[in-house]
């Protein structure tokens, strides 16, 4: 988000809708918040799943960004509605199925909002490439990670089955965590949704509170330097 913000700054069209993996929580979407390092930086904009925006505040909240910055980042997380349940639009790639998303909910949606302001808009999906790419890892994730695979394969040595590892947070306020063995049956199908006060307001995304929660996970995104 760092980076395609830098990209919208640079090119002319001056909306860019950016959807964000997470399916139907806004965890991912929220932590793009950590991308800003100056206040004209993107994302402008955050939508969650969790507190769905009317289209019309979208594309009000919209002219407002560009008003204010010339310019508006958006990212919303890729099972965001709008207050009646439907997708802006959007295809959804299994109508009428559980986990039902929709293919191209950024697209349908700068779509939209060129339409109603005559701003140019345009879309990205990183998707796969951003989850896949090894080499945005923070030091925490790569050795958390670890912990996690070989607490897996000690308990599955030890005889356990059916249980996965989580990760619990120690008190203090140095950051640490430990592995722990819960039994799998207590989350089958299970949507962790992000608590009403982490979730903020629709356009928002989350509130201080989750991002300092997040801080440690993700480690230092550094700011791209600029000519004063």
């Amino acid at each position: 988000m760092r980076d395609i913000s830098e990209d919208n700054r640079a090119l002319p069209s001056p909306i860019t809708v950016v959807e964000a993996l997470g399916r139907n929580t806004g965890w991912i979407a929220a932590a793009t918040a950590l991308a800003r390092n100056a206040p004209d930086d993107g994302p402008h904009l955050i939508y969650l799943p969790e507190q769905p925006p009317e289209a019309e505040q979208l594309i009000e909240d919209a002219k407002e960004a560009v008003a204010k910055w010339g310019r508006g980042v958006i990212v919303v997380g890729e099972g965001l509605r709008d207050g009646a349940g439907k997708p802006f639009d959007a295809d959804l790639d299994r109508a009428g199925e559980p986990g039902e998303l929709a293919r191209n909910l950024a697209h349908a949606l700068a779509i939209k909002i060129q339409q109603a302001t005559g701003l140019r808009a345009r879309a990205e999906r990183p998707g796969l490439l951003g989850r896949s790419c090894s080499w945005a890892l923070s030091e925490t994730d790569v050795t958390e990670s670890y912990r996690s695979g070989r607490a897996a394969a000690e308990a599955a040595l030890g005889g356990a089955s059916n249980v996965l590892v989580s990760l619990r947070r120690r008190p203090g306020l140095v950051y640490t965590s430990f592995p722990h063995i819960t039994p799998f049956s207590e989350y089958p199908g299970r949507e962790r949704k992000m608590p009403t006060e982490w979730a903020g307001e629709p356009g928002q995304g989350g509130t201080e509170d989750y991002l300092e929660w997040l801080r440690p996970l993700v480690g230092e995104v550094p700011a791209i330097e600029r000519i004063v």
